[in-house]
């Protein structure tokens, strides 16, 4: 059985490593994601979504990973290949089965916006 720990672990790694396919089979078939930019109710759409940011995405540099039972939190600056170079993030995990069913990111959403406008990537 695999723990929350290594599940969130699991879900930065496939992302640097573009395995998209393997992202979708850590989420929940009943997945939400709420964020300052974007909301998807379907893991389909936020792999989607992960998939066209795969150009700007390098690296998670996470600072800390708290996790309780089938919660977690994680503290990280995204290594990006923009202007920004650097964007500090937190995310809220749920865990059901096993499988992550809801991320709740928060980050400042300005530089993102000024960047790309109101949509990211």
């Amino acid at each position: 059985m695999t723990t929350t720990h290594e599940t969130i672990r699991a879900f930065y790694a496939n992302i640097e490593n573009k395995d998209f396919a393997s992202v979708r089979g850590l989420l929940h078939d009943d997945f939400s994601f709420r964020g300052p930019i974007d909301t998807f109710d379907s893991p389909d759409a936020l792999v989607a979504k992960l998939a066209k940011l795969e150009g700007v995405t390098e690296s998670f540099r996470v600072r800390h990973l708290f996790v309780d039972g089938e919660r977690g939190c994680c503290v990280y600056e995204l290594i990006t290949a923009t202007p920004l170079r650097e964007s500090p993030v937190t995310e809220y995990f749920e865990l059901r089965d096993g499988r992550i069913s809801a991320i709740h990111a928060h980050y400042d959403s300005r530089p993102w916006i000024a960047l790309f406008g109101k949509e990211e990537g």
